[in-house]
């Protein structure tokens, strides 16, 4: 299919001009299109691009699917449907465990075989800064130095999303270059955290303590997201495979044992040894599972799930990762 096919569908599904242009060159040029066709013309699509993830020292390149885009005069067919799950099908026939995306809406998702798999906080910062702190405008060349305090700070979550300085450079920096605006977070001179913002709304927001947000110059409809805790929806995950989603994720350290359990009508036994995946084979009993209490057990959010018989071998954790469109 070509490319300026599919950049026109996005412009007419998103009504967002030259962004576009953008996501296909710098988001997709190593990323995979799923496109549903009508008389040779595209008229709805899904993305892939890969991501990397640190679950609680274990590294993992995970497809994110992104761009689900229906041609106004295709909607409410099931097309959107029908070409995430076609994205699903390919991605789980390439070996790849899970998938993430970031939901326009969770329940349609949620029809899917996606669940959330982390949370976020969403409060305002208080309109007083502390003792020597100064919000200082972002420049591109202080992205280096976002960089870095992204890692000092975000890397201390027990899972995280890893970024090069290249990703800072497409996300923050064409950002800045657009309209986009962000402060550096300084007190008493020393880089404690930034600011990103986007679109009327906090995109991103890192630092040492979130009392270091407190008299941010923001519009009062700002607030600060936070994955420290929180209960409000954010990202969500799909399997692709079974057995490679059992390889991949990490378990407690010096975890052993055995569960049993039964999902889409199979039953298994899972072994861990010594915190390490064992084996995944063939049982004729288990507590039954469905596909979405898995993806969320699996991911860290074993303690939200009412299920949950791995409970002694996978450990909880609230993924930090901010991944947008």
């Amino acid at each position: 299919m070509e490319s300026n096919k599919l950049i026109e569908l996005h412009k007419i599904a998103f009504n967002d001009g030259d962004y576009a242009n953008f996501f296909f060159k710098e988001r997709l040029p190593y990323g995979r299109s799923y496109v549903i066709e009508q008389n040779g013309e595209p008229v709805s699509a899904c993305y892939a691009r890969f991501i990397e993830l640190n679950l609680m020292g274990k590294e993992l390149t995970i497809p994110f699917l992104t761009g689900v885009a229906t041609h106004p005069d295709y909607r409410y067919q099931g097309l959107a449907r029908k070409v995430v799950l076609e994205a699903k099908e390919s991605l789980k026939n390439e070996g790849y465990p899970f998938a993430i995306l970031h939901p326009f809406n969770h329940d349609f998702y949620r029809k899917l075989g996606f669940e959330t798999i982390n949370y976020v906080r969403r409060f305002s910062p208080l309109g007083k800064a502390s003792t020597g702190v100064e919000f200082i405008p972002m420049v591109l060349g202080d992205l280096p130095l976002v960089k870095e305090l992204y890692d000092r700070y975000v890397i201390r979550n027990n899972a995280y999303r890893a970024r090069s300085l290249k990703e800072f450079e497409l996300l923050i920096g064409t950002s800045l270059e657009n309209g986009g605006m962000g402060y550096l977070i300084r007190q008493n001179g020393v880089p404690k955290g930034y600011i990103w913002c986007e679109d009327g709304a906090v995109a991103e927001a890192v630092a040492e303590e979130e009392y270091l947000f407190d008299g941010a110059p923001l519009d009062k409809a700002y607030t600060i997201p936070s994955f420290t805790h929180g209960s409000q929806d954010y990202s969500m995950a799909g399997i692709l495979n079974v057995e490679a989603l059992f390889k991949a994720i990490p378990y407690a350290s010096e975890a052993n044992g055995s569960v049993y359990f039964t999902l889409y009508g199979q039953s298994y036994c899972l072994t861990v040894k010594h915190g390490n995946f064992f084996s995944l084979t063939s049982s004729d009993h288990g507590v039954e599972i469905s596909d979405r209490q898995l993806i969320a057990i699996a991911l860290g959010q074993g303690n939200k799930s009412k299920v949950n018989p791995f409970d002694t071998l996978i450990p909880k954790y609230n993924l930090a990762c901010f991944e947008i469109y």
